[in-house]
């Protein structure tokens, strides 16, 4: 039985927006995936270039239709009715590093922050955060809402604000706002 938590799905991402997408939450089935690449290898490649061309089909046919909040892979369709893939990214503590920092080291400590609409320039720990790119923009999870928001710019802030903190960041603070995989 699905918890409330996986019941929630959201629909569309940029609610009354002129770039208004709906989009639809993707799990990889790796028995799907093996059945997919035996098919390509039995058609000698032919259904692998449907697949090429059409990424929405080998999604489809590859994984198992999710709540948004726990997808692997999200289908965008915008107003146009192009269809957009987007993998999603998790940045947990464990996936953060392609090898193991040196033990001790400040990045080994680290926790994962994502930054909060609350106050200028804050930011909160998290146990992961998913993201995913579209149209060149990103998108974050947010779990307390439990849906994808754009990630925003700079906010109107004075020039002063930046001038005041010149210090820069320490190794900590620098790993942990660390957003790229």
């Amino acid at each position: 039985m699905m918890s409330s938590r996986a019941k929630t799905n959201q629909t569309g991402i940029n609610h009354n927006e002129e770039d208004f997408m709906f989009l639809d939450g993707y799990r990889r089935d790796r028995g799907m995936v093996l059945a997919a690449w035996i098919l390509i290898v039995c058609t000698a490649g032919i259904v692998g270039l449907v697949f090429y061309w059409r990424r929405d089909l080998y999604v489809k046919f590859t994984c198992h239709r999710t709540a948004v909040g726990q997808a692997d892979v999200i289908l965008l369709r915008d107003a146009y009715e192009d269809v957009f893939v987007s993998r999603v990214a998790d940045l947990s503590s464990q996936k953060r590093f392609y090898r193991k920092p040196p033990a001790g080291s400040v990045i080994d400590h680290a926790p994962v922050i994502k930054p909060t609409a609350a106050e200028l320039g804050s930011f909160e720990e998290v146990k992961s955060l998913k993201y995913f790119d579209c149209k060149r923009v990103r998108y974050l999870w947010n779990s307390d809402t439990e849906v994808y928001e754009k990630l925003t710019g700079i906010p109107d802030v004075p020039l002063s604000y930046f001038e005041v903190n010149q210090a820069g960041l320490n190794d900590l603070t620098r790993s942990q706002r660390s957003v790229s995989p």
